[in-house]
């Protein structure tokens, strides 16, 4: 397998006719987005799903900067100005691969956007090795999760299914230890209390964690059956708005996207 960066991009080269249409299409998504960062999970062949031996997602190359965040703020947080090219950039299905994740913070809502900055800076002080390891979800990465250990070969990764997350709607994020230049879910030792570290700082910027899943924090207080519905946090930016618009337009799967209200004023009468 042969790996190239080529600034934000990350394109996975594996079987030589698939490496080809994967490039292609990942230029085309690279170019919509304006510098949006996407990290490929898995080994093998491109588009390859993978499981590391402690059941977690395998992953590829991440050269995310310190704190594990790859943020790029060129073109207004990386949407483009039109808007069809930003509902179709944005949204999940310009994904060539469902098993890229997202690192950047730009689809994140501003209270959660707010808060992985604050826990990055609170690592950085305190030495936890941990990085921001996914950020936003798409509705078709969820689903493409939620199938291994079920449909598809591999260990059960999620229990949610798309729109079932908070990471679709950019209200959640993952934070893996970094350790030895690698990625670690272990929680033996030393790391046990990282972890615990981890939540108590997520509990000071208001998030909170799952029981069955360690490395997820999501912002607290909130339920996902309101999400669902359309009823999300107030005082979003433009940069969330974009992301969530296009992913819900161009959902067509099961279950139903959430509803949402464009942001185009009404028309006068007359």
């Amino acid at each position: 397998m042969r790996t190239r960066n080529r600034g934000h991009r990350h394109i996975i080269s594996g079987e030589p006719s698939m490496g080809r249409r994967f490039e292609e299409e990942s230029e085309k998504v690279f170019d919509r987005l304006g510098g949006h960062s996407f990290v490929a999970d898995g080994v093998g062949t491109a588009g390859g799903g993978g499981v590391n031996s402690t059941g977690s997602e395998g992953i590829g190359t991440d050269n995310s900067g310190p704190g594990g965040t790859s943020t790029d703020t060129s073109g207004g947080g990386g949407i483009g100005s039109d808007f069809l090219a930003r509902a179709v950039a944005a949204s999940s299905l310009t994904v060539p691969d469902p098993s890229m994740r997202r690192t950047d913070m730009a689809a994140l809502h501003p209270v959660m956007r707010d808060a992985v900055t604050q826990l990055l800076k609170a690592f950085q002080t305190e030495g936890l090795p941990f990085r921001l390891f996914e950020a936003f979800r798409s509705p078709v990465r969820q689903a493409w999760l939620y199938e291994q250990g079920r449909s598809r070969k591999g260990q059960i990764v999620t229990y949610a299914q798309a729109w079932q997350s908070y990471h679709q709607y950019g209200l959640a994020a993952d934070f893996v230890l970094w350790i030895n230049s690698d990625w670690s879910w272990n929680t033996l030792g030393i790391n046990k209390a990282r972890w615990t570290r981890l939540h108590e700082l997520g509990a000071k910027v208001g998030l909170e964690p799952l029981k069955f899943e360690t490395p997820h924090l999501q912002v607290a207080g909130l339920r996902i059956e309101d999400l669902q519905k359309g009823e999300f946090p107030s005082n979003v930016d433009s940069s969330w708005r974009d992301n969530i618009e296009g992913a819900i337009i161009s959902w067509n799967g099961t279950p139903p996207a959430p509803p949402i209200t464009s942001l185009r004023p009404a028309l006068s009468e007359g």
